[in-house]
């Protein structure tokens, strides 16, 4: 019987680069959960961050290397343990 190795990819510690007036770098994405001029939902080492602002938007994703350049201008950011898939639904079938 022939067995098989799953393959593990390390999730990277998340981190913020915010450059003033040109946008700003995540770092440890896995992933977009939703994504709009005014909010930005990522998947961040396993937990959800939260971005809003104005006219945001994506400008680089790389999931390989756990990188996304976000453009437009920022408002607040929310970073919640855990996935939090709900509020997002909640919004959805308003």
């Amino acid at each position: 019987m022939e067995q098989f190795k799953a393959k593990t990819v390390p999730v990277k510690a998340g981190g913020m680069k915010i450059n003033f007036g040109k946008g700003f770098t995540i770092s440890g994405v896995t992933g977009i959960i939703h994504s709009g001029d005014r909010e930005i939902v990522a998947s961040v080492a396993g937990n959800t961050l939260s971005i809003t602002g104005s006219g945001l938007n994506i400008l680089r994703l790389d999931v390989e290397s756990g990188e996304a350049d976000i453009g437009g201008s920022l408002y607040s950011l929310k970073y919640t343990k855990g996935m939090s898939g709900a509020s997002f639904f909640k919004r959805l079938l308003k």
